[in-house]
């Protein structure tokens, strides 16, 4: 279960993270009212195991589609610095 998604800028390889240098990707807007967090269920079509079929009905789940890496490349598209970035 992903909750709290957060990217940060980075220019080099760098991959040591202090928190203040994060930013969320996860704007209420970006989600259906009263959905706050993504569970990924993955399995083949073919063979879905019978406790994630009782899990999606218990839980009332729907499918629907998001894309982490892109909502951080939106959010980063809302920076200045990466707005007036040459490529």
């Amino acid at each position: 279960v992903d909750t709290s998604l957060r990217w940060r800028e980075e220019i080099g390889f760098d991959f040591s993270v202090h928190p203040l240098q994060m930013r969320p990707s996860d704007p209420p807007d970006n989600f259906r009212p009263g959905n706050h967090a993504i569970l990924e269920l993955k399995c083949d079509r073919a063979s879905v195991p019978m406790w994630m079929l009782d899990l999606i009905r218990l839980l009332e789940l729907e499918r629907d589609g998001y894309s982490k890496y892109l909502a951080a490349m939106r959010e980063s598209q809302l920076l200045p610095s990466i707005r007036g970035a040459r490529w």
